[in-house]
């Protein structure tokens, strides 16, 4: 089968989109595929290259910043792929298009389709649905009709979750909608925790340093945890942000500086250490799709500590706690870090069972295998 997926985001750019378009596409490619990706340059990325099987086509778009863009920015993506389609299916013939983002991709699909009569699926990521992103809210308005049509032509519409399958259906419920989850690979990760936090209590957050992600509930909460710690407490938040003044602005307001540390944009072999070395994750996020960071997490031992966004359900058994986004999250969170401070054991036991429950829930080559299946239209 020879597969084109179009998505504005590939690492070494974007977030867990961009990993889970990375990780599923190299699945294809492994099982015997040919497969093509057509995605946004960043500063010296090469305009072609193939990794892992993979055939990575780089379009030269405007892109400020490694970890996010503006609509401004996907609409210059979406411009250029524009001009890039009919030369690349000039050259051969694709089976399926594999979408990642209704916004900004999805109009591809769609046009795809229309003109070359070519099957296209789009892969939700949480935020191409209206009401998940203010700032965007006026343009999701105008654009309404356009996006439900897209969704109303694609051959499957699909979420990582069922919380964002449930979003996705109170927008517009006349798609082919199906849930196929997020993934990892876990033998990256060591079957035991290899490290132990040094007599500090270790919380650790992975994301992106936005606002929805919930990083200032934590700092809410830190002063409270240092009281109950002695102050041997260390708060590490891994990643970068346009939020990031803003949170530590409000940690020195707090006066809780000296107990976070906030990394930047690490490699990933410099997360898996980091993750390895903390003792609880902990994600207050107003809304997911299905978080990798908790996966990535889960393959690392730790127990979880995350609201109830979307993904949550799925991941979260008897390996951790869940918040609800309507309560007093600080101070919800202040408890319930409280509780696994006071028990070492339990600290342990529900770490053992995240890594359990990933190994044998998780993994992108079910999620590549899913998605082929669909595929078969």
């Amino acid at each position: 089968m020879n597969i084109l997926c179009i998505s504005h985001e590939f690492p070494p750019i974007g977030g867990g989109g961009a990993t889970a378009c990375k990780n599923i596409t190299q699945k294809y490619a492994a099982r015997g595929h040919s497969v093509t990706v057509m995605t946004a340059a960043f500063e010296d990325t090469p305009p072609f290259e193939r990794n892992e099987g993979v055939n990575i086509i780089r379009l030269k778009c405007k892109r400020a910043n490694k970890d996010n863009s503006s609509f401004a920015e996907m609409l210059s993506f979406l411009l250029c792929a524009f001009r890039q389609v009919p030369k690349i299916i000039k050259k051969e013939k694709f089976d399926v298009v594999h979408i990642f983002f209704g916004i900004p991709s999805g109009p591809l699909g769609w046009y795809i389709k229309k003109r070359y009569n070519i099957p296209y699926i789009v892969r939700l990521g949480g935020g191409d649905i209206p009401g998940t992103q203010k700032r965007f809210d006026k343009i999701y308005t105008l654009i309404s009709p356009f996006l439900k049509m897209i969704w109303r032509n694609a051959d499957h519409v699909t979420a990582n979750s069922s919380g964002l399958l449930e979003r996705a259906r109170r927008y517009y419920h006349k798609a082919n909608f199906s849930v196929i989850p997020n993934g990892i690979n876990i033998e990256d990760y060591p079957d035991e925790k290899t490290t132990r936090s040094n007599g500090k209590l270790q919380l650790i957050t992975t994301a992106r340093i936005v606002e929805r992600k919930g990083i200032q509930h934590v700092i809410d909460t830190l002063s409270a945890l240092v009281k109950e710690t002695d102050g041997n407490i260390l708060y590490t938040i891994v990643g970068d942000g346009p939020y990031r003044k803003e949170i530590e602005e409000l940690a020195v307001k707090l006066g809780v500086s000296e107990y976070i540390e906030i990394t930047g944009i690490l490699p990933f072999s410099d997360v898996m250490k980091k993750l390895q070395s903390a003792d609880i994750f902990v994600l207050m996020s107003h809304w997911e799709g299905m978080p990798n960071v908790v996966l990535e997490a889960m393959a690392s031992h730790l127990p979880i500590i995350m609201t109830n966004c979307e993904g949550s359900s799925e991941l979260i058994e008897d390996n951790g706690f869940i918040i609800d986004l309507n309560s007093d999250i600080s101070a919800e969170l202040a408890k319930t870090v409280k509780v696994l401070y006071n028990s070492t054991e339990l600290m342990k036991k529900m770490g053992h069972k995240s890594y359990e429950r990933v190994r044998d829930n998780f993994s992108w080559e079910r999620t590549a295998e899913e998605y082929l299946g669909l595929f078969v239209l």
